[in-house]
């Protein structure tokens, strides 16, 4: 099943390896619909629950990934 989900790296994270991961994201059959560059560092992106894995395994201390957040909407009262 693919889901979509919000992937924000670590400041430290080079333009390189996110581009890399993206890459990956895609590669794995999921399609990535927003790069975020300024306030931080990370992408929204349909994944494949095959390939979530890989990502999460990329967090932690001194992981590429800060962290991996279920994107949706968010509705007022």
């Amino acid at each position: 099943m693919t889901q979509k989900y919000i992937v924000v790296f670590n400041k430290t994270t080079s333009a390189e390896d996110i581009e890399k991961e993206i890459a990956a994201v895609e590669a794995a059959g999921g399609e990535v619909y927003q790069k975020y560059t300024t306030s931080l560092k990370g992408f929204a992106a349909t994944i494949p629950d095959s390939h979530l894995q890989e990502l999460k395994n990329l967090q932690g201390d001194g992981g590429k990934i800060q962290h991996i957040e279920a994107d949706g909407e968010v509705h007022t009262q």
